[in-house]
């Protein structure tokens, strides 16, 4: 009887514990967010953002462009409200020269601890540019 409690046991073990290690610890902001922005250079609307989203670690940002031009530039702000931040004028907190239609990138974004908060933005020299895509303050990769 003693050998079948242990093997029972052994089992409810490992179950617990194979069922813990295959799990990501999701306590970042990791979520992406589906943007679909259209700049108008010649109107004056030569950026455009996207609205803040909470910064819970130090991880990279991340941003994929599934439209858009060739000489786009996306960079992230910090701010410490989601409702009241000053469009380009918060202090950038990271930044890639050019992203391609269809490629993503894990942006360095130093936004946490300082800020609450930080949101992408998008520019352009095109006349008329749509920007289609998504994006996350913090990322599960590991990446920084």
């Amino acid at each position: 009887m003693r050998k079948p409690f242990k093997i029972v046991l052994g089992v409810l073990a490992m179950t617990c514990i194979m069922s813990t290690v295959g799990q990501a610890v999701h306590a970042n902001n990791h979520t992406d967010t589906p943007f679909d922005f259209e700049v108008d250079y010649c109107a004056g609307t030569d950026q455009m953002v996207d609205k803040p989203r909470r910064k819970m670690d130090n991880t990279a940002s991340y941003v994929k462009l599934m439209a858009k031009s060739d000489d786009a530039w996306p960079s992230f702000r910090g701010t410490n409200s989601s409702t009241n931040y000053t469009l380009g004028l918060d202090e950038e907190t990271g930044s890639f020269s050019k992203l391609r239609a269809g490629n993503y990138r894990y942006i360095s974004n130093s936004a946490y601890p300082k800020y609450k908060y930080t949101y992408l933005m998008l520019g352009s020299n095109d006349n008329r540019v749509r920007f289609i895509g998504r994006w996350s303050p913090d990322n599960i990769s590991g990446r920084y």
